[in-house]
């Protein structure tokens, strides 16, 4: 059933976006050597052009094992805070992240750095949809601050009404309409977002990439196939396509010692003879069969 391959894509992007970061071909930028994660934030000053690119945050940790944390880069200068996360602890040989065109550093958060993570919008992105972390204020779970926001509420209206149940009941009404105006802030944040970037967003659907490879793999048949530079910029449907869809297709690198592939994947119809296309996606015929 097509709702099973979907719900299946995106299991196997997860475990691509969390990988692939630790590649060979991966670069990556060193912001600190030697440091203890207790209670230490990472922050990246992120150009025009970077922004919202899906980056891997990385510690090495002094049994020389690699944990990769998933994000999504914010124009401007802005905390990714770790601390919530279980491994974020110790002495790490090295931290560093993926995102090599970013400045950045680690450091003890100030007061600015707790508000700039509370606002921090969740990232929706392959690799984050479905483990969603919930926001942080001071080192502490949105869960436990919108307690820590009921309690005096509920004191505070006690004082003026005198009555157990209102007072309660009036507490809670404030602690749910403060978690419900995060929440409109987060969908607000993403759907500006996604307008913002929608011509780079076009050929990353889930829906146009299972439409495409349904097409394009028999196509490819016995033969090979490799994807160029256009589809660097569209992770979701690379990642989909190269780890799941044509999995059990032969796939050829694209680079100049090894040109023998017999189709192409691209986003540029005019790379040769266009044999499938979908949703800005083309497979292009290499050689002749």
């Amino acid at each position: 059933m097509r709702w099973l391959r979907v719900a299946g894509a995106v299991l196997g992007l997860v475990s691509i976006a969390e990988t692939s970061v630790g590649a060979d071909t991966v670069s990556t930028k060193v912001l600190a050597n030697n440091v203890v994660l207790e209670d230490v934030v990472v922050v990246l000053d992120v150009p025009e052009g970077l922004d919202g690119t899906p980056f891997g945050i990385f510690f090495v940790d002094s049994k020389g094992d690699m944990v990769v944390y998933p994000a999504l880069a914010r124009i401007g200068q802005h905390v990714y805070d770790l601390r919530h996360r279980p491994d974020w602890r110790g002495r790490a040989r090295i931290v560093g992240t993926t995102l090599v065109g970013a400045n950045g550093r680690v450091r003890q958060p100030t007061t600015e750095d707790e508000i700039d993570s509370f606002l921090e919008p969740e990232p929706l992105i392959p690799s984050t949809v479905n483990v969603l972390q919930g926001h942080h204020l001071f080192g502490m779970t949105w869960e436990w601050a919108l307690l820590l926001l009921f309690v005096p509420a509920a004191v505070f209206f006690y004082s003026r009404t005198h009555r157990v149940e209102m007072s309660l009941l009036l507490g809670f009404c404030l602690a749910w309409a403060v978690m419900d105006a995060r929440s409109i802030a987060d969908h607000a944040s993403a759907v500006r977002w996604h307008e913002a970037h929608r011509d780079d967003l076009r050929v990353t659907s889930l829906g146009d990439g299972l439409t495409f490879a349904d097409r394009a793999a028999p196509t490819i048949g016995d033969g090979s196939w490799t994807a160029d530079a256009s589809l660097d910029a569209q992770p979701l449907a690379r990642n989909y396509l190269v780890g799941y869809a044509f999995a059990d297709r032969r796939y050829r690198p694209n680079d100049p010692g090894n040109s023998g592939a017999d189709f192409l994947v691209t986003c540029d119809p005019t790379q040769g003879e266009v044999v499938v296309s979908h949703g800005g996606l083309y497979l292009v015929r290499r050689t002749v069969r």
